[in-house]
């Protein structure tokens, strides 16, 4: 047997009413279905930033701050990670990383700090409640546009 191929999981399913049912189902005899996936990627926007959160990166000695944000088009919160900003006067990508210098501070210049700047922040707790525009990276998720 191989990750419960032949075993029978539980799935909640809506009916055509909508009410949530539960039934057996054996994964293993499922097909390929015909439907395409509905695009549920949203468009750029502003975003607006709820909280944030400093989390470690397991292999890499370094943290990455996630902001939680709510977006126009969506009910629920969700979390964003990256920035987009100006670097040799080209566009760059990365993720918010936890930089510091040798004094303790948010290294000058790097994504975090050019996203601070952008929103007019000079620290992480002072960017609840900013807003910031969005832009879709190259993967096709959104990003904070710092420039």
């Amino acid at each position: 047997m191989i990750f419960g191929l032949d075993e029978n999981f539980e799935v909640e399913q809506l009916n055509e009413g909508g009410i949530q049912m539960t039934e057996q189902t054996n994964f293993g005899n499922i097909g390929i279905g015909t439907k395409e996936m509905e695009n549920t990627k949203l468009e750029p926007k502003t975003l607006t930033i709820v909280s944030y959160e400093v989390k470690p990166i397991e292999n890499i000695n370094n943290d990455k701050v996630e902001f939680e944000v709510k977006h126009p088009d969506r009910e629920d919160n969700f979390k964003v990670s990256s920035v987009a900003f100006l670097a040799d006067k080209k566009v760059k990508n990365t993720g918010t990383w936890m930089t510091l210098d040798e004094d303790g501070n948010i290294q000058k210049g790097c994504a975090l700090a050019q996203l601070l700047i952008k929103i007019g922040a000079t620290n992480l707790d002072e960017t609840k409640g900013k807003t910031c525009e969005s832009e879709l990276d190259t993967k096709g998720y959104l990003c904070f546009k710092a420039y």
